[in-house]
């Protein structure tokens, strides 16, 4: 078992390239990684082959777009990564070839010139992320994945909101009347209502479908018209 929690971790170089990661750690069983504060690292927060893995309620940040990622997990399973702030770092979350996760509830933005992707997910199985707010070059960016589900997020996107190859197995809205995402920049009309959107009346779903990538078949049937999860400002870090 291995709790790490309450730290207070920053590195003041100037040079993205000296800095190194906040907290990393590699091989456990049933770790917990809360409420630590982590300013100017390398990447945030990075967690190599873990079985049973918590991190939440952190706060990774930079003073400027960094070059580093937010929460990095590799190789893992069980994992929750659940009410964490993420600002200024070049990708926010990143999980790679890990089952069985669940993002919920975390707050990630940036922005230019730096920013990549709020959320990368690549070769992993039985990922839900739900009720968290992207602000980002890109929103969400799905790679080789299986078994996905994402619904109730918040997706403010410059460029792209999201992208998946494998469409169909993976599901980018919760059905109808609970619905899928709020995207900033889709036509949020919402006249209509009724899974095929054709009823009079409206509620709450946008009347249009989403197209993620049209020729891999992802799709966000029922887009909301308003987001679930506020869009927060930064936190201002204290230095110690």
């Amino acid at each position: 078992n291995a709790l790490i929690t309450g730290n207070y971790l920053a590195n003041h170089s100037a040079w993205s390239s000296f800095r190194g990661d906040g907290i990393f750690l590699h091989a456990g069983e049933d770790v917990r990684i809360t409420n630590n504060t982590i300013v100017n690292s390398g990447d945030g927060i990075r967690v190599w082959s873990a079985q049973n893995l918590t991190v939440a309620g952190n706060t990774v940040a930079d003073d400027a777009p960094g070059f580093g990622e937010g929460v990095l997990v590799v190789d893992s399973e069980n994992v929750t990564i659940r009410n964490n702030n993420v600002f200024w770092q070049r990708i926010g979350i990143e999980v790679v070839r890990s089952a069985d996760v669940l993002i919920a509830g975390n707050e990630v933005s940036s922005g230019p010139p730096w920013d990549d992707v709020g959320l990368r997910a690549i070769r992993s199985t039985n990922v839900t992320v739900t009720r968290n707010s992207f602000s980002y070059r890109e929103g969400i960016r799905f790679l080789v994945m299986a078994g996905a589900r994402v619904f109730h997020n918040a997706v403010a996107a410059r460029e792209l909101h999201a992208a998946d190859d494998r469409g169909p197995e993976n599901t980018w809205d919760n059905g109808y009347p609970s619905g899928g995402n709020f995207w900033d920049t889709h036509d949020l009309t919402d006249v209509y209502s009724g899974p095929a959107q054709d009823q009079p009346g409206a509620d709450g779903i946008a009347d249009h479908a989403l197209v993620i990538h049209a020729a891999a078949g992802a799709i966000d049937r029922y887009p909301l018209a308003a987001p679930v999860v506020p869009h927060n400002t930064p936190p201002v870090i204290a230095r110690r």
